[in-house]
């Protein structure tokens, strides 16, 4: 591959930025000397999403028009052997044995392959700026493309999480702690560091051993059609017990533990919830919010008088929740999902929609519920005496 280019560096790190015809772009990207690195189970250190083709399809529309331009820049990365690249005379030459991986412009180059390939659209007079970038290896590759997603364009982030775990594993808690504080480091993508991490862990221990959470959760850019809830939406809700100061530096394996049991009590105060959990908003983006946040309110009524520690056993959960399962608020019938589709009208909490503010107001419910009841209790107790 010969292209015109030209070199530049920054803070000593050469790059190319130059043009490749959009027809040779669409050829590289189908014979695999382009590669797009997606997530999947087989390959955990992939960092991008599975393309949608809708999108890929509308850029090709969008590109094949007639004076539409796409003036933005695809960044390739060459992974390890940067040496093999040659430079001279305003053109660089990267080896045949060399693959470059498409860091970022996913959905743009695989438009232009759909509007040549699909499309027959010539496209003979489109060139497509890129910027050639070598890195060290598919890690720095991967920390780049998190950089420009989380502090440029807001996409989903599930996939970041999961760079940020990586990121952990290989170099270290401490290390990346202190260049997010020195300044290395854009805090917009490090800012969870404490907790998120150990978030995605625990979901995926969940998602392949929870009696309650087996193939519930769904990762990125996997069909998994007994899923119920994304991964995005189960790690975000687990950071009020992630971040609280009791229970955040217990080891992983205890906070598993302290969520399936806390998980098997509200399926034994809400069993028809939990049947059909499809039908049913408890195993949705707003149970795990509201019971998720409400877990640390519930874990203060577990401890033991006579020593103060936490008995967070399903025994126990099962104890506190039953004393308000007559409450209107934990009625499977409350929960059941909205299906237009079927003409099926949900329960109260499903039509409170999906908002945080909507989840706030149902945990300070059920939170009031369960202070009032264990009050009353606190009454009754002090006014008898065996």
């Amino acid at each position: 591959m010969k292209i015109p280019a030209m070199q530049f560096e920054q803070h000593g790190k050469k790059m190319y930025i130059g043009v490749i015809k959009a027809s040779e772009l669409a050829h590289y990207l189908q014979s695999g000397r382009i590669k797009v690195d997606v997530w999947t189970p087989d390959n955990p250190t992939g960092y991008q999403r599975a393309h949608s083709k809708t999108r890929s399809r509308a850029f090709g529309k969008f590109i094949s028009a007639k004076d539409n331009i796409s003036p933005l820049t695809l960044l390739l990365s060459v992974r390890g052997d940067s040496d093999a690249l040659q430079y001279s005379n305003g053109f660089l030459t990267i080896p045949d044995n060399i693959t470059l991986y498409l860091t970022d412009g996913q959905h743009r180059g695989k438009g232009i392959e759909y509007a040549i390939y699909e499309m027959n659209a010539g496209l003979d007079d489109v060139e497509v700026p890129v910027v050639i970038m070598p890195t060290k290896d598919a890690y720095e590759e991967a920390k780049q493309f998190v950089i420009i997603n989380k502090t440029q364009k807001g996409v989903r982030t599930d996939l970041a999480e999961r760079h940020l775990q990586q990121a952990i594993s290989k170099e270290g808690y401490a290390k990346l702690k202190m260049d997010l504080e020195e300044g290395k480091l854009p805090r917009a993508i490090f800012a969870d560091i404490e907790w998120r991490p150990r978030a995605v862990e625990i979901a995926d221990e969940l998602n392949k051993n929870s009696v309650v959470w087996k193939g519930r959760i769904r990762a990125p850019n996997v069909h998994q059609p007994t899923a119920t809830v994304s991964q995005k939406s189960f790690t975000d809700s687990l950071e009020p017990f992630l971040t609280h100061p009791d229970f955040r530096d217990l080891p992983k394996d205890v906070q598993i533990k302290v969520l399936e049991n806390y998980w098997m009590a509200i399926r034994d105060v809400m069993k028809d919830a939990f049947v059909a959990p499809e039908n049913y908003v408890v195993q949705k983006t707003t149970g795990v919010f509201v019971f998720n946040g409400l877990l640390p309110t519930i874990a203060k009524y577990c401890k033991d008088p006579n020593t103060g520690k936490y008995e967070l056993t399903y025994a126990r959960f099962r104890d506190i929740l039953s004393k308000i399962s007559k409450s209107e608020w934990l009625q499977a019938e409350s929960w059941k999902a909205s299906q237009k589709r079927l003409g099926v009208i949900g329960g109260k909490v499903a039509q409170m929609g999906t908002s945080q503010k909507s989840f706030s107001i149902l945990r300070d419910i059920l939170t009031a519920e369960l202070e009032d009841t264990m009050a009353k209790a606190e009454e009754v107790k002090a006014r008898v005496i065996v």
